[in-house]
C-alpha cells in the first residue's frame, strides 16, 4: 500500500524511534515515549468503502465494521491512500520495502519470489526493526504470502500456516481462518517479555473470494480485528500500541466488468482503507 510514498514502511520505521510524523503531525504514543507494540494489520481484498469510517458521513450510521470504525476515530485516517497493484504478494512487499514493483521485481502472485538481501540491495522493514533489537513475528492467512515467497526475511517468526491451509473448492487459494492466525500472534506476543518491542505482521484473508454476500465476510473480518485488539489490551499492550491497518488491494464487485480483482485497474482495487 502507499499513500504518493510508502507510508507504512516510513510511518513503521520512524516509530522505532520515538515519535514519527505523519500527515504533517508528530504523534507518539499514549504515553508519549517510544512504543513497545507495532501491529500491521492487514485486511485481504477489503474496499476502502466497505469500512464505515470511510464509506458513512455520519458516524452514527449504520456499519458492518464497528471495531475499524472505532480505530479510525482514535487515530489518523488517510483519505486518498492508494495500493500499487491488485495482487497481495507484489502489494504486501511494496509495503514491507517501500518500493513499488517495478523495482521489487515482485509482479506476480506464485510466480515471484523477493530475493535475499545482497540481490536486493535494500533493506525490508522486518529486518530493520530486528537490527534494531525488536522481535518480530509476521502471521498469515493463505498461500500467496507464504514464507518461501520471501516476505519472511527479517522475522523471527513467520507462521504461514502451510501445514493446515484449508485449499476448499477445487481453484480456491488455500487458506486459514483469521480467528487462528490471530491466535497464534497473540501466542507470540504472550511469549515476549514485559520489556520486549514487539513488532507484528497479521494478515486476515476474510474477505477475499470465495464468498457468498462480500458484505458478511467484511463484518466477520471486523469481528476477528476486535478479537486481536482484545488479546493485545489483555496482555497489557493494547493502550500503548500504534496500529497500522489497511488493506493490500480492494475489489470490483462487478464494477468494470469484472466480479474480484487482478486484471483491470480503478478505485474499487486500488484505493485502499489505512
Amino acid at each position: 500500500m502507499a499513500l504518493r510514498r510508502p507510508l507504512v514502511l516510513l510511518a513503521v520505521a520512524a516509530l522505532a524511534g520515538a515519535g514519527f510524523v505523519l500527515g504533517g503531525r508528530t504523534c507518539q504514543s499514549p504515553s508519549g515515549s517510544r512504543p513497545r507494540t507495532i501491529l500491521l494489520l492487514t485486511i485481504d481484498t477489503l474496499r476502502r468503502d466497505a469500512v464505515g469510517a470511510f464509506a458513512n458521513a455520519s458516524p452514527d450510521a449504520p456499519s458492518a465494521t464497528p471495531r475499524m470504525d472505532a480505530l479510525a476515530r482514535a487515530g489518523l485516517r488517510f483519505l486518498d491512500a492508494r495500493s500499487p497493484v491488485p495482487l497481495t504478494l507484489p502489494a504486501h512487499v511494496t509495503m514491507l520495502s517501500g518500493l513499488p514493483p517495478a523495482v521489487t521485481g515482485v509482479r506476480l502472485n506464485a510466480f515471484d519470489r523477493l530475493p535475499g538481501p545482497e540481490a536486493r540491495g535494500y533493506p525490508l522493514l522486518a529486518e530493520r526493526l530486528r537490527a534494531a533489537g525488536w522481535r518480530t513475528g509476521a502471521f498469515v492467512s493463505a498461500q500467496p504470502l507464504a514464507a518461501s515467497y520471501g516476505l519472511d526475511q527479517g522475522f523471527e517468526v513467520y507462521d504461514d500456516g502451510l501445514d493446515e491451509l484449508a485449499a476448499g473448492a477445487a481453484g480456491n487459494v488455500p487458506e486459514r481462518a483469521g480467528t487462528e492466525t490471530c491466535a497464534r500472534a497473540l501466542a507470540f506476543a504472550r511469549s515476549a517479555s514485559e520489556n520486549d518491542h514487539l513488532f507484528l505482521w497479521v494478515h486476515l484473508f476474510e474477505p477475499h473470494a470465495p464468498y457468498l454476500r462480500y458484505a458478511d465476510d467484511v463484518a466477520a473480518a471486523d469481528g476477528v480485528v476486535g478479537g486481536l485488539l482484545d488479546g493485545l489490551h489483555a496482555l497489557g499492550r493494547g493502550e500503548e500500541a500504534v496500529i497500522l491497518l489497511t488493506s493490500d488491494h480492494g475489489e470490483m464487485l462487478g464494477e468494470l466488468g469484472e466480479p474480484t480483482h487482478g486484471f483491470l485497474l480503478g478505485d474499487a482495487v486500488l484505493r485502499v482503507p489505512f
